[in-house]
């Protein structure tokens, strides 16, 4: 994708195409030594120019900020102005109807209330970059230099696999916790220790909140 940067405002920075078309904007963090508001910028448009002129635009925005991270600074899109979130809300909609789902779908997904979800894709509030980067894991936007496989979602399949991954987490926990407790099962394995009555203990506990 060849791009070009301007930054405004010291410290944001708007992402065109070679024929004047809006991208996005960042916003940077301060600047720290050899890390100047140019510098960012020139690392930005060297991201979107070199390494990926054939992805789809959410997906290349994931891509610059993870590189940019790795590189030493962290770049956040910009919401400041409505066009802005008007913008962004526009492409993250457009996604999501490729893959076949509803607002309310993933809404129920990301965790958010569908009102407020609504007002993400209508430019109404600015997401939190925690919110945005779970939204754009909900609809399987990842920092591919290829464009993104746009194929619908299982909605149902999708969610199992979200409770099942967060079980995994919680059941590690309990285990961990099960071990603190009771060190002569330190050494125990994993399975060993879930078929004891402490564990089941602790998830009939953690089941029933």
């Amino acid at each position: 994708m060849d791009v070009k940067t301007k930054i405004i405002n010291e410290n944001i920075v708007q992402v065109f195409t070679m024929e004047d078309e809006h991208v996005c904007s960042f916003e940077l963090p301060s600047e720290k030594g050899k890390l100047t508001y140019s510098y960012m910028a020139m690392r930005i448009e060297h991201l979107f120019y070199d390494d990926i002129k054939s992805a789809d635009i959410l997906s290349a925005i994931v891509y610059v900020v993870r590189r940019c991270k790795r590189g030493g600074f962290m770049p956040r899109l910009y919401f400041g102005e409505a066009e802005e979130r008007q913008h962004i809300g526009s492409l993250i909609r457009e996604v999501r109807m490729k893959r076949g789902l509803s607002s309310k779908d993933v809404a129920m997904l990301v965790g958010l209330a569908a009102p407020n979800y609504s007002r993400i894709e209508s430019g109404l509030t600015s997401p939190t970059y925690k919110t945005l980067m779970r939204i754009f894991d909900v609809l399987d936007i990842r920092m591919d230099i290829q464009p993104a496989d746009l194929t619908p979602i299982n909605v149902e399949e999708r969610a199992k696999a979200e409770r099942n991954a967060e079980w995994q987490i919680v059941s590690k926990r309990i285990i961990a916790q099960v071990r603190k407790e009771h060190p002569k099962m330190l050494f125990w394995s994993a399975k060993h220790v879930m078929e004891t009555k402490y564990y089941r203990e602790l998830v009939k506990e953690y089941k029933g909140h």
